[in-house]
């Protein structure tokens, strides 16, 4: 693997225990930009059904139009789960 697709995966890979340990915290628990960043870590990750679940969580989360279609675009980009 390339020195850069390995440091792309270590970021993506912290980037989500962070996300993982805020997502914990209750009061932002619910917050829509919160699991549409962890999805598309997850994405990055190749760990398809659970970026898809959240996803999925980021849409039901979220009102303003442009963020629900990007959100249902990138849904649909995804791959089938594993």
């Amino acid at each position: 693997m390339c020195p850069a697709c390995v440091s792309v995966a270590a970021l993506a890979a912290a980037g989500s225990d962070l996300i993982d340990s805020l997502a914990a915290r209750s009061e932002i628990s619910g917050y829509h930009l919160l699991h549409a960043v962890r999805a598309r870590l997850l994405q990055q990750l190749g760990r398809t059904g659970e970026a898809r679940a959240a996803y999925q969580a980021a849409l039901a989360a979220v009102a303003p139009e442009p963020e629900r279609r990007l959100l249902e675009r990138r849904l649909r980009e995804l791959p089938p789960d594993d």
